[in-house]
């Protein structure tokens, strides 16, 4: 704390002139200025001596505080603590000069601040400062927990570090204070305890309500660890006098009641969602500035000559072996610290034995083959900056799988795609060098996905934990951004868009051929609630084997069906049998009750029409039948009709409070990846307990709005627009039957996307969302050929030709 003496002198203590020449009670807020400036804005500022001077009898007639009369005195004396109580909230002890001196009364010049004569007879001051102090309700300010404003019920322990919940039997408090706002600075960390909070007989207005109605304060800390913070339990209350009642259950031996604070100020101004509203704003106009800079291309001759003689047939090849030389030979150097790194010199690694040249001793072969295939790789992909998709949408459900790299961790999708961007800056530079850069025409899509990378850029800026904000930024919003971007603007020959496909299903063959592999070997497995064994693959859980696996199905199953009989035609057939198989053995619910089943249905209807319409029908029956059946000996299925207890009833209580962080920041969200410190922090609801660690709201819609507030849902809104948009131009207009099949195929992904996304994750997990990107630039690519030649041509001319 800190000390400061506002003495009156001749002005009242309601004067308000603040500024360095007047000296008055209100130049005790220069002094407060002083320490926020400082950073001591949490500390409490006392009045060690401060009053209003009154000229005794026999006194000198000069002095330094001015005169006032005893009236003046009196009445200053009483506003000045009546004006700390409302307005300053970080006043703490106020000390009047003078109670009774103990100097002579004609030579001592405080005796001119006395409330008490000399012969012992009270001032006027006394009185009035006995009606304004007396109250049985705590003033604006901090309270500590033992006060006389706080009566506890129950065996509470009391220390000087506040109060502790009994172990047993009823436990509450109830504070009676004077204001509008009231808080309750409590001590969290990892334990799991609850208080129940109502202000004047209805549940506290600032909290989170459960589903019985009572409002709670979640005492574990969001992040686990131990700190003392304040929450608010009510605001907007009228000014007066309230009584709150404080309910705990659970968190003995923690000493959560720290104390109490209370306000009285008027209504708060939205600064913050004011502020959100001009962040989201410029996000726009920033989303548009940009779109403007960007240029779509041909290739200068240069490039083209490099292209061709390396050959369309040799690049994809060339391009993987020197991509996958370069990872492994990355993840052997970036493994080191930099400090290591850079001293290379005296070290060498089991590869150098090999090595005995006394030059090579000073040089890490593998560094050495880690510039070199970095660099061949990057200027592959420059010439054909289209490989980089390829690459980024193979690796991408590997990104659990990080290396690594100068004492950070990247994963391969990371790498691929930022090496990809800058390839594909060279190779643009290169163009508008040589004049052959034109201005792309943006649709929907394209604006819609580069406000929502521009909004959560914004979004950083109110997250509570921007550490992590940060990297979901980086990981789930700006490189998938980048990935549609690379599709979008990098002219693509037919080959190199099949090779993208290619390389997505090649990568969930992968996934899917590892859980596999695992389940036949009983290795890396989940045993379900009934005993049943679920694969999970190179994931943590099974249920993201089901949400990527449904992305990529949809796809390889339209184009075997719709597509033209060739080898890839064949090929996705027999890719979509492990897919399928790994499907059902993830035994993900969401993904063989909503997901897939909703996919399927489209692939059918554009391969059946009309026809396909009574298989549907027939397969919905006998979809409906095989679920009975399995609820009736499978209690993982059946529990999905009780709403009182388990996964439905979790949910639902997730969902309630997902809603509640919306209602509560409804222009910002919480912020990018802060849900799980949100939820386990604040809004998990107590029936809810079992599950305190989920870090997102399992349903798109909530999980958008949680995380960038109504605005990012309005933009996840506007990029669906986007994709059907593009969607009905590429089917109303293509003739290709491989490129209308590719595009049915999109179209049920993303139905996948939808339908699983009610229950489930949609987009905000690293393969989730490149994998959205990639088939919203899919998409906008085919539906950019619809005013293109290769549109009107079958797919083998198209082919031949290239482009």
């Amino acid at each position: 704390m800190a000390s400061g003496k506002p003495y009156g002198f001749a002005a009242d203590a309601q004067a308000l002139r603040v500024e360095a020449g007047a000296f008055n009670f209100s130049r005790f807020i220069l002094l407060r200025e002083e320490m926020e400036r400082a950073g001591d804005g949490r500390k409490q500022l006392w009045a060690g001596n401060f009053g209003w001077y009154v000229q005794p009898v026999g006194g000198a007639a000069s002095n330094e505080w001015g005169a006032v009369s005893a009236a003046r005195q009196a009445a200053n004396s009483a506003a000045a603590f009546a004006r700390a109580r409302q307005e300053w909230p970080w006043a703490g002890v106020m000390a009047l000069e003078n109670w009774q001196p103990a100097g002579p009364s004609g030579s001592d010049p405080r005796w001119g601040f006395a409330l008490r004569a000399a012969d012992g007879s009270d001032s006027a001051g006394v009185a009035a400062l006995q009606k304004t102090l007396a109250t049985d309700a705590a003033p604006p300010g901090e309270q500590v927990a033992v006060s006389s404003f706080a009566t506890y019920t129950g065996a509470w322990k009391f220390s000087a570090l506040g109060a502790d919940i009994p172990a047993q039997g009823l436990a509450s408090v109830e504070f009676i204070f004077d204001g509008t706002e009231l808080a309750l600075r409590a001590r969290r960390a990892n334990y799991r305890a609850y208080i129940y909070a109502e202000v004047d007989g209805v549940p506290a207005n600032a909290l989170p309500v459960a589903a019985d109605g009572r409002a709670y304060v979640v005492l574990t800390a969001p992040d686990l660890q131990p700190q003392v913070t304040q929450v608010t339990l009510a605001r907007g209350l009228a000014s007066g006098r309230h009584v709150a009642r404080l309910v705990a259950e659970r968190g003995w031996d923690q000493w959560a009641i720290a104390g109490f604070a209370v306000a009285d100020v008027p209504p708060a101004h939205a600064t913050r969602t004011i502020a959100a509203g001009v962040c989201a704003a410029l996000a726009v106009l920033l989303a548009g500035a940009a779109g403007w800079g960007v240029r779509s291309s041909l290739r200068p001759a240069a490039f083209s000559r490099a292209a061709t003689q390396l050959g369309e047939r040799a690049t994809a090849p060339v391009t993987a072996v020197t991509a996958a030389i370069f990872w492994l030979s990355a993840a052997q150097t970036w493994g080191q610290p930099l400090t290591q790194l850079i001293g290379v010199r005296t070290e060498t690694l089991p590869v150098v034995l090999t090595v005995l040249s006394a030059g090579l001793f000073y040089f890490s072969p593998w560094l050495l083959l880690t510039v070199l295939s970095g660099a061949a790789m990057f200027v592959l992909l420059a010439v054909r900056p289209a490989a980089a998709a390829a690459l980024v949408a193979f690796a991408a459900p590997f990104y659990l799988l990080p290396r690594p790299m100068f004492e950070r961790m990247f994963s391969a999708v990371e790498v691929f795609t930022l090496l990809g961007a800058g390839a594909a800056l060279l190779h643009g530079m290169v163009l508008a060098v040589g004049g052959k850069a034109r201005r792309p025409q943006l649709t929907l899509l394209d604006w819609a996905v580069l406000a929502f990378a521009a909004l959560g850029t914004a979004s950083i800026f109110f997250a509570a934990q921007r550490a992590v904000a940060v990297t979901e930024l980086r990981t789930t919003v700006l490189e998938p951004v980048l990935l549609y971007l690379l599709l979008r603007f990098i002219p693509m020959a037919e080959r190199e868009r099949w090779q993208v496909v290619d390389a997505f299903l090649a990568g969930a063959l992968l996934v899917a051929l590892v859980g596999l592999g695992q389940y036949a070997s009983g290795t890396n497995l989940i045993t379900a609630e009934d005993g049943v064994l679920r694969l999970r693959s190179v994931y943590g859980s099974p249920n993201n084997v089901g949400l990527y696996l449904g992305r990529a199905l949809p796809v390889a199953l339209a184009v075997a069906l719709l597509g033209v009989r060739d080898l890839r035609g064949r090929m996705y057939a027999v890719v979509a049998l492990p897919l399928a198989a790994a499907l059902w053995l993830s035994f993900s619910r969401g993904a063989l009750l909503l997901g897939v089943p909703a996919a399927l249905a489209v692939v059918l209807l554009f391969w059946g029409g009309r026809r396909a319409w009574p298989v549907l029908a027939a397969a919905g029956a006998g979809g409906l039948l095989v679920l009975l059946l399995i609820a009736g000996r499978s209690p993982r299925f059946a529990r999905l009709a009780d709403y009182t207890q388990g996964p439905v009833f979790f949910r639902l209580q997730l969902w309630r409070s997902a809603l509640a962080m919306v209602r509560d920041a409804p222009l910002t969200g919480v912020g990018l990846d802060n849900f799980l410190y949100a939820y386990r922090g604040r809004y998990i609801a107590p029936a809810a307990w079992q599950e305190p660690n989920l870090s997102h709201a399992h349903n798109w819609l909530l999980d958008f709005a949680t995380r960038l507030g109504l605005p990012g849902l309005l933009l996840a809104g506007a990029m669906l627009a986007g994709f059907w948009q593009q969607a009905r131009r590429a089917l109303g207009g293509l003739r290709d039957p491989a490129a209308r099949a590719l595009a049915v195929g999109l179209c049920a992904a993303m139905v996948n996307v939808l339908a699983h996304g009610l229950v489930d994750a949609s987009y905000w997990f690293v393969d989730l969302a490149f994998a959205f990107m990639l088939i919203c630039g899919l998409m906008a690519q085919l539906g950019r050929m619809v005013n293109s030649p290769a549109a009107a041509v079958p797919a083998t001319q198209a082919s031949s030709r290239g482009s």
